[in-house]
């Protein structure tokens, strides 16, 4: 490890990151992450797993799930991105203990398919960054040096079966306890793990200072469709789906200033309603 500036940083290391974002969709906090970790450390990316029928949904418009090319692919130097086949039984509503045998199942899967991946890449015992509950039941059987868990979000939130909700929480509970260092992203979500694991940090969530910022400078160009709107422009930028977006909530400041302008940037998921 390197200290900087009073922050030790990590440096020579080989770094299994298992996340929740595929690398070429919206960008989140595992792309962010391992994108600034990957110039002194070698990076092995690993996309979420997805079941053999997943290619019967409809397209997501953050572009999650969609690959060209290698399975396997250096997208920048010293980072490498895996992209799983579409080969993993499917879990949803079944009931606990059939999904649990199951994703033992697919656990043992994506374990042998990712362990193929590091021997190719000479990654022996590496630091095994889970950001995803959807790869849990693979993490026991695969070498590591040390084990993080990063709860970015309250994932059983965005299940709606009482089935989901139970597996989810099994999954994490497991996780929660077997890890050797846990961050979450707000102390109501370490309270409510309290107990299950004494290496356990808030680590708030933050936005890409320096990229948001040109926002400000005059030498970024405003695109057209934005240009010529009334000022002031309030504005977001994110993911728009039914599970953190109000539509109601945010209908509300355009009807008490309907002088003003509210420009909403994101790829809108399916089953949201913005003309509500």
């Amino acid at each position: 490890m390197e200290r900087k500036g009073g922050v030790v940083a990590l440096q020579g290391y080989d770094i299994l990151a298992f996340t929740y974002a595929d690398w070429h969709a919206s960008w989140s906090t595992p792309q962010q992450l391992m994108s600034r970790l990957a110039p002194q450390n070698r990076i092995l990316f690993v996309d979420q797993p997805r079941s053999f029928l997943y290619g019967l949904k409809p397209p997501d418009p953050q572009g999650a799930g969609v690959w060209q090319g290698l399975r396997l692919q250096e997208v920048r130097p010293n980072l490498f991105v895996y992209h799983p086949p579409h080969c993993f039984l499917p879990v949803g509503r079944l009931p606990l203990s059939l999904a649990k045998a199951t994703l033992r199942l697919n656990g043992r899967r994506l374990a042998r398919l990712v362990g193929k991946q590091m021997r190719k890449l000479g990654i022996h015992r590496p630091i095994l960054w889970n950001f995803s509950p959807l790869h849990g039941k693979a993490v026991p059987h695969l070498p590591r040096r040390l084990t993080l868990y990063d709860i970015c979000d309250e994932w059983a939130s965005y299940v709606p079966d009482r089935s989901g909700k139970e597996v989810l929480a099994w999954i994490e509970e497991a996780l929660t306890r077997q890890a050797d260092l846990v961050f979450v992203g707000s102390e109501n979500m370490l309270q409510k793990r309290a107990g299950l694991n004494p290496e356990m940090h808030v680590v708030y969530h933050a936005a890409d200072f320096v990229h948001f910022s040109r926002a400000a400078s005059p030498n970024t160009a405003v695109p057209q469709d934005l240009a010529g709107l009334p000022r002031p422009v309030i504005g977001a930028i994110g993911v728009l789906d039914a599970q953190r977006f109000d539509v109601e909530l945010v209908a509300a400041p355009p009807q008490a200033r309907p002088a003003w302008s509210f420009a909403l940037v994101g790829p809108a998921r399916p089953g949201l309603d913005l003309l509500q």
